[in-house]
């Protein structure tokens, strides 16, 4: 009775030990499918915030140069309405040319900022993929464990039925069946004397 419990108690932790196994497996499958649909678009979004970058930059040279050249045709304007040899109108038309250059300057070292943020961000999710990619080598172990667990309590449960088997096959060897009916006239041997087959 003993030694079924115990095979019947193995034979139970192997069965937990195999449902483990299994969520373990079922975790990291799903740990690799999302590293690598991460790692993809990680791989994208590096790319397209690189490339906005380089646009971004480009914008803000352009920009640059178009202030650079308004810049000098205000100050050059400035001196002459402030001599009397140009009109108003040109004067105005010279200064809203620079207002608006001095605009898009602004708004083209906004947008970069905002292009190199989003690239800071899109490298960022590299360090999300790592750190994922540690929880799932953390899985793996902890399913090699597992398996080691498995085949130790798997182990168990075969002595532990191998022994209720050697039981049962003694105690079938206690009990002694005449080969053909009748009445016992005379017994050689006494009950708890060790009989040799």
């Amino acid at each position: 009775a003993q030694a079924r419990a115990e095979a019947d108690a193995a034979r139970s932790r192997l069965r937990q030990v195999e449902a483990t196994r299994k969520e373990l497996e079922s975790s990291i499958e799903e740990g690799r499918v999302k590293i690598e649909l991460a790692k993809e678009t990680s791989f994208h979004s590096i790319h397209e915030a690189r490339a906005a970058l380089q646009t971004a930059d480009a914008n803000l040279q352009a920009a640059q140069s178009q202030w650079d050249l308004a810049q000098k045709d205000y100050e050059r304007y400035s001196e002459l309405i402030s001599r009397g040899t140009i009109a108003q109108r040109e004067f105005d038309v010279v200064q809203t040319r620079y207002r608006t250059a001095a605009a898009n300057l602004e708004a083209a070292k906004n947008a970069r900022e905002q292009a190199r943020a989003v690239l800071q961000k899109a490298e960022t999710s590299g360090l999300e993929i790592e750190l994922r990619q540690k929880e799932l080598q953390k899985l793996i172990d902890q399913r090699e464990r597992a398996r080691a667990t498995y085949d130790l309590s798997r182990d168990e449960w075969e002595s532990a039925k191998a022994r209720v088997q050697e039981i049962e096959a003694t105690y079938q060897d206690t009990e002694i069946h005449a080969p053909a009916s009748g009445t016992i006239i005379n017994k050689i041997v006494q009950q708890g004397e060790l009989v040799v087959a």
